[in-house]
């Protein structure tokens, strides 16, 4: 890729937002991209989605794709 120096895909095993986030600080990334499936309703409600979590808790930029 252009402009891009390191690109990694990274399998995250036990609490997904944990290891997201230990991910995340380690490699001292500029850009994060996860996937993001919409849900509705109670769902979104109770649970709430694991990239919206990891967003909200890192100042690492996230780009989310669906």
């Amino acid at each position: 890729m252009r402009g891009v120096d390191d690109v990694r895909r990274v399998i995250v095993r036990g609490d997904p937002i944990k290891g997201l986030l230990k991910v995340i600080r380690k490699s001292r990334a500029d850009l994060v991209v996860l996937g993001n499936h919409q849900m509705t309703g109670r769902t979104a409600n109770l649970i709430g989605s694991i990239s919206s979590r990891v967003s909200r808790k890192t100042a690492t930029h996230i780009l989310l794709v669906h």
